[in-house]
């Protein structure tokens, strides 16, 4: 005859079971955590990096733009009536200031080239517009006696972010391409004797460290975690 067990006996002993299933450490949760939160936004379309060429603004010199990327290339002329340095933090600052702003944000819309690696844009010129975002620390102030006795300017890492788009010439037909941006490099900021201290600024691009795919981000953490399972399974 069988031994008949309490159903609550039972119920405990399962309850007992399960309390001896080890839990992940605290750390490896939290890098988890981490991981998926890095992974989020990469679900969406990843924002063209500038990896190469400068910005120049300044409110009485014209010059010729060429910023690029793995997925687009903008060259074109630009004009002071284009740039200047509307929006940009500096524009409000001090030629005595002994701090130089390098943030700011900052509209430039002009006759260029845009050209895509992927060719959909064909051949075709277009009025490109940027809507820039500009951040990083503030530039600290030296005498820059290259551009004239009382002339300054400094320098600091600056990271952009905005938006890239495409319109017809004549600026009433549909837009034609639009993506974000982004990139990194030194922006030399400063003011310059041009009949009086007028500031200018200029944000020229490097190449940025590749970052892990969000696939492989999901890889790393999933072997953390059967790693730490592993140590901390009981040893029978």
């Amino acid at each position: 005859m069988g031994i008949l067990r309490s159903p609550r006996l039972q119920s405990l002993k399962t309850h007992s079971t399960f309390a001896q299933v080890p839990c992940p450490p605290t750390s490896t949760v939290a890098a988890l955590l981490f991981a998926l939160v890095l992974v989020a936004p990469s679900a969406s379309a990843e924002p063209f990096r500038i990896t190469s060429g400068m910005f120049n603004f300044s409110l009485v010199t014209s010059g010729f733009t060429n910023v690029s990327g793995p997925d687009f290339r903008v060259t074109g002329d630009t004009s002071e009536d284009e740039f200047g340095l509307r929006g940009l933090d500096l524009e409000r600052t001090s030629p005595t200031a002994t701090k130089l702003p390098v943030s700011g944000n900052t509209h430039v819309d002009f006759a260029a080239r845009l050209r895509l690696s992927n060719g959909s844009l064909g051949d075709r010129c277009c009025i490109t517009v940027f809507d820039l975002t500009f951040t990083g620390p503030a530039a600290d102030a030296h005498p820059d006696e290259t551009l004239c006795p009382k002339c300054v300017s400094g320098t600091s890492p600056f990271r952009v972010t905005g938006l890239l788009r495409a319109i017809s010439d004549d600026r009433e037909g549909p837009e034609l391409f639009r993506h974000t941006i982004a990139g990194t490099g030194i922006a030399t900021v400063g003011f310059e004797d041009v009949g009086g201290l007028r500031p200018f600024a200029r944000f020229e691009f490097s190449p940025e460290a590749a970052t892990p795919e969000p696939g492989t981000l999901l890889l790393l953490v999933s072997g953390a975690l059967g790693a730490a399972r592993r140590e901390r399974r009981p040893k029978l």
